[in-house]
C-alpha cells in the first residue's frame, strides 16, 4: 500500500512542521468515505479527570442522555460513540500537545468508515503485535486500541471487546502495511462501525 496523503498534502506518517510523531486516527478515504461526529470532551465528566488528553486514534464513549459530551474510553453504562479523528490543526498549532484533544475542548470522532494507526503498545495482558483476524481490544480508561490473538473469548482485566449498540462488533483489522508504522514496524488500517 503507497503512503497516502491527506486533503492538505500532510503526509500520514509524520508531520514536521512541530517535530515527528507517529499519526493515529487518519481517515483512510476520500471525505465521503467516513462519517464523523462532533462534540466536547466533558470536564465535568468524573471518567475524564483520570486523563488530561484524548489522543487521536482513541475510543470514545457518551452517555444515550448526553450523545455530545465525550468521554475518554468506556465506562459503564456509557455507549461507544467513535474513534478520536487527527486534526492537522492541532498537530501544527499545539506543540504542547500534538497528539490529540485536551480534556474540555471540541472532538471530532470517524463513526464509520476506515482510519489507519501507525503506533500501538503491546501492555494489555496477551496483547499481540496485529495480523489479519487477531482482535481488537480497548482500555476501558484511556480508549487506547491494541489487539489480542484470534479467538480470544475474555479482554484482559480493563479491556474491552468494543461493541456498536446492537452488539456488533464495532473496530475489525482491515490492512497491515509493514512500511507504514514506527512502532512494531507495521500500520494498521482498522474499520469502525460504531451507528
Amino acid at each position: 500500500m503507497a503512503i497516502q496523503n491527506s486533503i492538505s498534502g500532510i503526509p500520514q506518517t509524520s508531520v514536521a512542521y512541530r517535530g515527528q510523531f507517529p499519526i493515529n486516527g487518519m481517515p483512510v478515504g476520500p471525505k465521503d468515505s467516513y462519517n464523523t461526529i462532533g462534540g466536547f470532551l466533558d470536564p465535568n465528566d468524573t471518567n475524564n479527570a483520570a486523563v488530561q488528553s484524548l489522543t487521536f486514534g482513541y475510543v470514545v464513549s457518551a452517555l444515550p442522555a448526553t450523545p455530545s459530551q465525550f468521554v475518554v474510553g468506556q465506562p459503564a453504562t456509557y455507549i461507544l460513540r467513535g474513534v478520536a479523528k487527527f486534526d492537522e490543526s492541532i498537530a501544527y498549532n499545539q506543540p504542547f500537545l500534538p497528539t490529540g484533544y485536551i480534556i474540555g475542548t471540541d472532538a471530532t470522532l470517524i463513526a464509520r468508515g476506515w482510519f489507519r494507526i501507525s503506533s500501538y503498545n503491546k501492555t494489555a495482558v496477551g496483547a499481540i503485535d496485529p495480523v489479519l483476524g487477531s482482535l481488537v481490544i480497548v482500555d476501558t480508561t484511556t480508549g487506547e486500541i491494541q489487539f489480542v490473538a484470534a479467538g480470544t473469548v475474555t479482554a484482559p482485566t480493563g479491556w474491552f471487546f468494543p461493541k456498536s449498540v446492537d452488539g456488533d462488533t464495532a473496530l475489525t483489522i482491515v490492512d497491515i502495511d509493514a512500511n507504514m508504522g514506527n512502532v512494531g514496524g507495521v500500520g494498521v488500517t482498522l474499520a469502525v462501525n460504531i451507528a
